[in-house]
C-alpha cells in the first residue's frame, strides 16, 4: 500500500512539474530568446529558481504585443503568498531598437509638412487616454486637457516644419499694343496697313522664371499652428534691339495718327525712307518688358480633421502681394540722305506700372500620407486692396550737327507727353492652387515637387496702357497731350513647377 501511495504521490509531482513547465512555456504570455536546450524556469540569467507571474491579463496583453521587439523575463512567483507581484513594466522595457528599412513610426507618418507630430500624447501608451481628457505625465507632456475645447487648446507636444523650394514658373504673356514693326525691301514702308509686320509688341514675356518660395511654421498646440511664406520671382524680361542702315529694310514705331488731315495708319520710321521728298534714315530701337513678383504671407491653421493618414487643416491670414511691370521704349534715327544730312532725332518713352495687394486669404490645405509618400493640396483664395500706380514719361531731341551742334529736347515722346503718375484702389481676388507630392527619405525629410497656379483679377500692365492713338503734329514738340491720364485694368497669372526640401521637426 505505502509501496503504491508512494507511486501516486510520485506521478502527482511529476504531472503537476509538466504542467507548471507547459504553462511557464505559454507563448501567449512570454517569449523567450534563449537556447534551446536550457530550462524555461529557474536557470534565466539574474533569475532565480522561483517566478513571478503576471497580476493582470492587461499585463500579459502587454507582454504579447513587445514580445517582438526584445526577449521579457520570466516572472516570479513570491515565497508563501497568494497575491501575484507584477515585476516593474520600466524593468522590461527593451534597452534599443533597431530601425528597418522602410519601418516609420506613427509620429513620422503624422509629422508630415507641418502635421502634429503629437509628442507622448498622440502616440504610445497613454494615447488613448487622451481621447478621453488627460494625459498622465509618463507621456512626456503632462495634461492634455478636458473635454473638447481642452483636447483642441491642449499643449501635448508640438511640430515644427519648414519648406524651401526652387520655382520653375511661367507668368502669362502681357498684352501691348504693337510697338515695332518691320518691312522688307528699299523703299518698303513699316506702318502696318502698308508693307509693316510686327516684330516687339502684342505678347510679351510668357518664358520660363526662377525663383524660390520659403515656408516654416509651427504648431503650438495638437489643432493650432502658425506660419509664415514668402515666395520671390526672378525677373520676367524680353528685350528687343535692332539697327538698319534703312537701304533694304525698314523699321518703325507704328501707331494710329489722329491728325484731322492724315486719319490711319502711320509710324515713325526709324531706318528706311520717309517724307517728301524722300529723306533715308538709318537707326536703332531698344525695347524692353520685365515683369517682377513678390508675395509675403503670416497664416494660421486649425485642424479641420484628421484621421487615417488623412490632415484637413483650415487656413486663414495675411497676404501681401507686389507685382510690377515696366515698358521702356528707346529709338534714335540719323538722316543719311536729304535735308539737314546727320541730323540725329531720339524718342523715349516708358511706362511703370506697380501693383501692391494687402488683404486676406482663406482657404484649406490636404494632407495625405501613405508610408514615405505624402500628398498635399493646398486651395485658397486671397481677397483685398489692389493699389495701382502708374508713372509714365516721353521725351525727345534732336541734334544738328555744327559746329556747334544744335541739341533740342522736347517734352513729348511718341506716346507720351512729359512726366505723369497716377493711382488708384480696386478690390480684387486672387486664386490660388498647390499640389504637390513627396517623398520621406529620412525621418524628417522629405523631397518634393509640385504644381502652383495663382492669378489676379485686377492688375495693371505697362503694356495695356500704351496709348497708340498719337496726334502726328505734336511729334518733336512741346505741345502737350490732350489725352485724359488713365489707367486700364488687366488681369495675370503664373503657373508653374516648384521643386524643394521639407523638414518637420
Amino acid at each position: 500500500m505505502k509501496t503504491t501511495m508512494r507511486g501516486l504521490t510520485l506521478a502527482a509531482i511529476m504531472l503537476s512539474a509538466s504542467s507548471a513547465m507547459a504553462d511557464n512555456n505559454d507563448s501567449r504570455y512570454f517569449d523567450y530568446d534563449q537556447d534551446p536546450g536550457q530550462s524555461a524556469v529557474g536557470d534565466l540569467p539574474g533569475y532565480g529558481d522561483e517566478a513571478y507571474y503576471a497580476e493582470t491579463a492587461s499585463y500579459a496583453e502587454e507582454s504579447r504585443t513587445s514580445a517582438a521587439r526584445a526577449p521579457k523575463s520570466a516572472p516570479v512567483v513570491a515565497e508563501e503568498s497568494n497575491e501575484y507581484q507584477p515585476v516593474s513594466y520600466n524593468s522590461l522595457q527593451p534597452t534599443s531598437h533597431t530601425q528597418h528599412v522602410g519601418e516609420y513610426s506613427g509620429d513620422y507618418i503624422e509629422s508630415a509638412y507641418g502635421a502634429y507630430s503629437g509628442g507622448g500624447c498622440s502616440s504610445g501608451s497613454c494615447g488613448s487616454s487622451c481621447d478621453s481628457g488627460s494625459c498622465g505625465s509618463g507621456c512626456g507632456c503632462g495634461s492634455c486637457g478636458s473635454g473638447r475645447i481642452g483636447r483642441v487648446m491642449s499643449g501635448c507636444g508640438n511640430s515644427t516644419w519648414a519648406q524651401a523650394e526652387a520655382l520653375l514658373w511661367f507668368p502669362q504673356e502681357r498684352s501691348s499694343v504693337p510697338l515695332v514693326s518691320r518691312a522688307d525691301g528699299a523703299g518698303s514702308n513699316s506702318a502696318l496697313d502698308a508693307d509693316g509686320v510686327t516684330v516687339f509688341g502684342n505678347q510679351l514675356g510668357g518664358d520660363l522664371s526662377g525663383g524660390f518660395r520659403g515656408d516654416f511654421g509651427k504648431f503650438i498646440t495638437r489643432n493650432v499652428g502658425f506660419g509664415g511664406r514668402f515666395w520671390i520671382l526672378g525677373d520676367n524680361t524680353e528685350t528687343f534691339s535692332t539697327q538698319s542702315d534703312g537701304a533694304n529694310e525698314s523699321f518703325g514705331i507704328p501707331f494710329f495718327n489722329t491728325d484731322a488731315g492724315l486719319v490711319g495708319e502711320n509710324a515713325v520710321v526709324i531706318s528706311g525712307l520717309a517724307g517728301a521728298p524722300p529723306q533715308n534714315f538709318a537707326g536703332e530701337v531698344n525695347a524692353e518688358s520685365k515683369l517682377s513678383l513678390f508675395a509675403a504671407e503670416a497664416y494660421g491653421r486649425f485642424r479641420f480633421g484628421s484621421g487615417g493618414g488623412f490632415n484637413l487643416d483650415l487656413i486663414g491670414g495675411y497676404t501681401h502681394f507686389d507685382i510690377e511691370d515696366d515698358l521702356f521704349l528707346n529709338s534714335r534715327r540719323i538722316r543719311t540722305s536729304g535735308a539737314q544730312v546727320g541730323r540725329v532725332d531720339e524718342f523715349t518713352d516708358s511706362f511703370q506700372a506697380e501693383n501692391q495687394f494687402d488683404g486676406g486669404q482663406i482657404g484649406f490645405e490636404s494632407v495625405m500620407t501613405r508610408g514615405r509618400w505624402m500628398a498635399r493640396s493646398l486651395t485658397k483664395v486671397h481677397l483685398g486692396n489692389m493699389n495701382q500706380r502708374l508713372s509714365t514719361s516721353g521725351t525727345s531731341q534732336t541734334t544738328v550737327p555744327g559746329p556747334p551742334d544744335t541739341v533740342t529736347p522736347f517734352s513729348n515722346g511718341i506716346f507720351n507727353s512729359g512726366n505723369a503718375t497716377g493711382e488708384r484702389d480696386v478690390f480684387t481676388f486672387a486664386p490660388e492652387v498647390n499640389f504637390k507630392l513627396a517623398y520621406r527619405f529620412r525621418p524628417n525629410v522629405l523631397l518634393s515637387a509640385g504644381y502652383t497656379f495663382i492669378y489676379w483679377d485686377n492688375v495693371a500692365l505697362a503694356g495695356e496702357q500704351v496709348n497708340r492713338n498719337v496726334d502726328a503734329t505734336r511729334l518733336l514738340t512741346n505741345t502737350a497731350s490732350t489725352d485724359p491720364f488713365r489707367i486700364v485694368d488687366s488681369s495675370l497669372f503664373v503657373q508653374g513647377v516648384d521643386v524643394g526640401v521639407i523638414l518637420d521637426f
